[in-house]
């Protein structure tokens, strides 16, 4: 149960670049479930013809592709800091 509690733990105040990471991870995989479960999407949106061939089977598998980069910004958004971007965020707190 320790993994779960870990898993559910919220996390310390984002900063600027993490927030920006994690929604665009949230971008991409809204984007990647889209096109793994509706391939026919880009065709609807961008009024293309039909598909020819195995192109719904490509779509889908872009669609996995993006999926996984949104995964990867959203694992990597909440990373610590670096020093020194810690340093010169309390001398920001420290002086408003």
């Amino acid at each position: 149960m320790n993994f779960i509690n870990e898993l559910l733990e919220k996390s310390p105040r984002l900063t600027t670049a993490s927030s920006y990471a994690a929604l665009n991870g949230v971008i991409y995989l809204i984007a990647g479930v889209t096109l793994a479960v509706w391939p026919g999407v880009e065709q609807t949106l961008f009024r293309d013809p039909d598909f020819r061939g195995h192109e719904g089977a490509l779509m889908r598998v872009i669609g996995l592709m993006v999926l996984v980069i949104g995964w990867l910004y959203m694992c990597s958004a909440p990373a610590p800091q670096p020093k020194a971007a810690q340093h010169r965020e309390q001398r920001t707190s420290s002086s408003s």
